[in-house]
């Protein structure tokens, strides 16, 4: 803190260890975080989604050795109305030598997890409540700075409540994001692009409308995302 203090160091952790220490009203820290971001920190026209984040995000089952430099997501919705699978493929650069697993935390409605290019799973392991650690074995070490591909499907079991929403966190910074929600048989009368404020949030906090395409998808890629939770809600 007394980096920031001096005015060399300012942070996302640093902002709200501030936000704790002087309880600042909800609309003051929305502000303060407009000026860390030097724009509207929930602007979906502008270049990227960053610092939308107003909790804390979910704990990390191991700590990050790698930034995803591209990220290409696919969610696939049953004709029961339920999310059925999610493809993902990650671009990673390791920032540390020797970088072997990568983990994340995905919803608790896992079953399975395959990967499918450049590594394998190795297990689940705990996570916050609602969550479940999943780590994967890298095919090769990586040295810091060295670019990989990984590719991994999770199966998802069926829940009481129909899918109308589907979301991607991220922690730290992603580059080139693009996602897309296939939906098998039935799609929904309408649907937004929306920004949530947390991991686990009902409503989102901004949302534009998008339109099914006559192939039935949603489709978005953004440039970045950061400190952040993003994606897709809908009605049926």
């Amino acid at each position: 803190m007394r980096q920031a203090l001096l005015g060399n160091q300012l942070t996302h952790e640093t902002i709200t260890w501030f936000f704790e220490a002087f309880e600042f009203s909800t609309e003051d820290m929305r502000e303060v975080w407009d000026a860390f971001s030097g724009c509207s920190a929930v602007d979906l026209l502008g270049s990227g989604v960053s610092f939308s984040l107003r909790t804390p995000p979910v704990a990390l089952v191991r700590p990050q050795g790698h930034r995803t430099t591209a990220l290409f997501s696919r969610y696939y919705i049953s004709g029961c109305r339920a999310l059925k699978r999610i493809d993902t493929s990650h671009v990673l650069m390791a920032l540390q030598d020797g970088l072997e697993v990568f983990a994340y935390s995905p919803r608790d409605t896992v079953t399975s997890v395959e990967a499918v290019v450049g590594g394998k799973f190795s297990g689940f392991r705990p996570s916050s409540p609602g969550y479940v650690g999943v780590e994967l074995q890298l095919d090769r070490k990586l040295s810091k700075y060295e670019h990989s591909s990984l590719q991994y499907a999770t199966c998802h079991r069926p829940v009481p409540d129909l899918c109308v929403h589907v979301r991607r966190a991220a922690r730290n910074r992603i580059d080139n994001v693009d996602m897309r929600v296939i939906f098998e048989a039935v799609v929904p009368r309408r649907a937004w692009w929306c920004v949530w404020d947390d991991y686990s949030g009902a409503e989102p906090v901004q949302k534009i409308r998008v339109e099914v395409s006559p192939e039935g998808e949603l489709h978005q890629f953004i440039p970045y995302l950061e400190q952040a939770v993003v994606g897709f809600q809908w009605e049926w």
